[in-house]
């Protein structure tokens, strides 16, 4: 078994992905508005059909996600976990937002699972925080931010590795990839972690740029396309764009399915 991509679409695009994937990440904040009932309704069917569906918070895109929009966003698609509201300046009130955010879609009806995201400006509070997600929290899954080696001044997969060996029955999830795509070839990275999500692939493929292994150009960001929110509601009948998204995201799903075969 090898890592799975959740690959992170504009919202009018989810017909950019090939119906065989097996992990899928969706945006609360893009769920809940009303003009993006078909991005809601595609990853409600994901879940109908099986299929394992994270639910994130719009952190990333610079969003202060509430509990209330996370549970009320997980009521629409039903996912399988939910990603619990974290602040990465402050372990404390990370744990804080976590049990918060925990507790109020427990009593809201949400009955799946939690990914914790452990924060610490060093190892060992980065550590500490993990444990007190676990405990309060009762998270199944760490998200390890891609920002590790700034925060911590270690490689993630050492990250990886240290919660790997302290929690071993905890799944790991990569929160987005670098912008060399380091991870995607990392042989330890591809066994330990569970699923990574990513909209890179499709931002490179929309701006008609191919991606393979070995041949990574620079990535443009998503302010070529609107900016980090803004991306959702890009809009592109451009085929040649469609083409070169679905080829770099059939590119990487063939890499990793040969990572997976020569696994021991």
């Amino acid at each position: 078994m090898t890592l799975a991509l959740c690959h992170i679409p504009p919202a009018s695009l989810t017909e950019l992905l090939p119906k065989e994937l097996s992990h899928h990440l969706c945006i609360a904040d893009v769920i809940i508005r009303s003009d993006n009932a078909d991005y809601a309704r595609f990853y409600r069917r994901q879940s109908q059909a099986g299929k394992f569906v994270i639910l994130d918070s719009a952190a990333f895109e610079g969003e202060c996600t509430s509990p209330q929009i996370l549970s009320a966003a997980a009521r629409i698609v039903r996912p399988t976990e939910v990603v619990l509201s974290d602040d990465p300046t402050s372990a404390t009130r990370t744990l804080t937002m976590s049990q918060e955010c925990s507790r109020i879609l427990r009593e809201r009806g949400y009955t799946g699972q939690f990914m914790g995201v452990p924060h610490g400006k060093k190892l060992r509070e980065y550590t500490q925080n993990a444990a007190d997600l676990v405990e309060a929290c009762g998270i199944s899954t760490f998200g390890v931010v891609e920002e590790i080696p700034e925060t911590l001044g270690i490689p993630r997969a050492e990250a990886v590795s240290v919660l790997r060996s302290l929690f071993p029955s905890i799944d790991i999830h990569l929160l987005g990839v670098s912008e060399d795509l380091n991870e995607l070839t990392d042989p330890y990275l591809l066994q330990q972690a569970r699923s990574c999500d990513t909209a890179k692939l499709i931002v490179w493929g929309l701006q008609k740029k191919l991606v393979a292994p070995g041949n990574v150009p620079p990535y443009p960001g998503r302010k070529a396309l609107g900016g980090r929110m803004q991306y959702f509601e890009y809009v592109t009948t451009d085929v040649f764009a469609w083409d070169a998204a679905i080829a770099n995201i059939e590119t990487w799903e063939r890499a990793l399915c040969a990572v997976s075969s020569e696994a021991p």
